[in-house]
């Protein structure tokens, strides 16, 4: 009878204190490993939405100063981007006047400029 109630206690056994604090590490691991893939990505889809804004800016200058447009003004006008390391100015006309209000300033929030050439 005595080897039949240690056959049951073994039955009956839990985790150790070992296996729990084991098994909890990797759990913390797996979600830490997880959480760093989420920001990447995040960081990635961030900057690249910034590149292709900035590309369809370039392309709608660009588009405006080949075809003049008048922009209800009745004379052709240029069009250009004035880079800064931190942002961008879309501006009318044949150089960049920091204080004309037709000016339009983009952001940039994850891309910036070291050297512009």
């Amino acid at each position: 009878m005595n080897t039949a109630k240690q056959s049951h206690n073994r039955s009956r056994a839990g985790w150790t204190y070992i296996e729990l604090i084991l098994a909890l590490a990797i759990v913390g691991v797996l979600i830490g490993l997880t959480t760093m893939n989420l920001l990447t990505a995040k960081s990635k889809s961030s900057q690249s939405t910034t590149v292709d804004s900035l590309a369809s800016d370039m392309a709608l200058q660009q588009t405006r100063a080949m075809s003049g447009d008048t922009s209800a003004a009745g004379t052709k006008s240029a069009y250009g981007i004035y880079f800064q390391s931190d942002r961008y100015v879309l501006f009318k006309g044949n150089a960049y006047s920091a204080a004309d209000t037709e000016n339009f300033t983009i952001p940039l929030t994850s891309v910036s400029f070291s050297s512009i050439g």
